[in-house]
């Protein structure tokens, strides 16, 4: 194979590849809502984990929404592995309702901002001390 006719592979790959782009950003404008509710179904599970157990999993979940949520807190991903594998793939949904619709998660429900808030006090996670933030709540249509 000359250079020329390895210039034009790597231009017919380059289109395969812009091509495979295009496709995949169309599935997921037609997958966007079906993504977000989704997203809000998986956030929803969560926030109940959250709000009614307790164990090292549900810290995880605590500090996963918090980090998903605003302020200076840290999920370590290294932590998905020791996670059940359906409160996995919640947060993935999450991830993916948040990053799809441009959604903040204390909008994906209507009563999420003050259960997030509620949740992280729970959890020590909440305030001042933790966020630089003050106690504040709002209310979210």
């Amino acid at each position: 194979m000359d250079a020329m006719e390895k210039d034009d592979a790597a231009k017919e790959r380059a289109y395969q590849l812009l091509q495979e782009r295009r496709e995949m950003l169309a599935k997921a404008i037609a997958d966007k809502p079906h993504r977000i509710e989704a997203g809000k179904r998986a956030l929803d599970r969560l926030l109940t984990l959250a709000e009614t157990r307790q164990s090292g999993q549900i810290k995880r979940i605590a500090l996963f929404i918090g980090a998903c949520w605003h302020g200076p807190r840290h999920f370590d991903f290294f932590d998905f592995r020791s996670l059940d594998l359906e409160i996995q793939e919640d947060m993935f949904a999450v991830l993916l309702a948040h990053a799809t619709g441009h959604v903040d998660i204390d909008y994906m429900l209507p009563d999420a901002h003050v259960r997030i808030v509620h949740m992280l006090d729970r959890w020590g996670m909440y305030g001042p001390d933790q966020t630089g933030q003050p106690i504040v709540t709002r209310h979210c249509e």
